[in-house]
């Protein structure tokens, strides 16, 4: 299991440590396994140039890691190989923003930024969420698979019941996101449609 522990200023309450962690996941998708885990810091860097390739005008890479810092969470990775946790064994990633009140009203009214998202809008680390938003997926060649496994790394007790949305970047993102079910909230069921589902994150607990 990897865990992370990042000194968080909370106000007055001063510096405290919150704990991110993720089971380690081994999936076989009838051809290969791949292993769902959080990335390291210095590999967002590449998550987000990976990000500009396969899907294009995305957040900047100060954006990805900013969003990083604010909660590891956001962020797992698939890896294929033995699974070891260097760059090179990354084929694909998944990221989410975790929205609050703020977050959440800002998607509805069409305010909300997804390239360059206001941490304000992010609830706390730790903090149970409003809203998911599903903020990019890249993973060729296993992308159904990798949606129905990534949300059992997500610990229940923050994250089942809350509801996620997305938007689509591509066509073929667009096509999976019809094919989860999710429903088409504004801007038809194409690319730059906003959808949303009830069905959450953390749905299954832990294997």
């Amino acid at each position: 299991m990897v865990v992370y522990k990042k000194a968080l200023e909370l106000g007055s309450h001063g510096f405290i440590e919150w704990p991110y962690s993720c089971p380690d996941m081994r999936i076989w998708t009838g051809k290969e396994h791949f292993w769902i885990d959080i990335p390291r810091r210095d590999e967002v860097s590449f998550l987000a140039e990976l990000q500009e390739n396969e899907i294009g005008h995305t957040a900047s890479v100060e954006t990805c890691v900013a969003v990083f810092d604010h909660n590891p969470d956001s962020y797992r990775v698939f890896r294929t190989g033995s699974g070891e946790r260097d760059i090179g064994s990354i084929r694909g990633f998944a990221s989410c923003l975790f929205l609050n009140d703020l977050g959440l009203e800002a998607l509805k009214s069409g305010t909300f930024q997804g390239r360059s998202p206001d941490l304000k809008h992010l609830a706390a680390p730790g903090m149970r969420p409003t809203a998911t938003y599903a903020w990019a997926l890249v993973a060729k060649g296993f992308g159904e698979s990798a949606v129905k496994h990534v949300s059992r790394s997500y610990a229940p007790e923050l994250y089942a019941g809350v509801p996620v949305w997305c938007t689509a970047g591509s066509d073929a993102g667009a096509q999976l996101i019809n094919a989860e079910g999710f429903a088409s909230v504004r801007g038809g069921n194409s690319v730059g449609g906003v959808f949303s589902i009830s069905q959450p994150l953390a749905s299954q607990s832990h294997p």
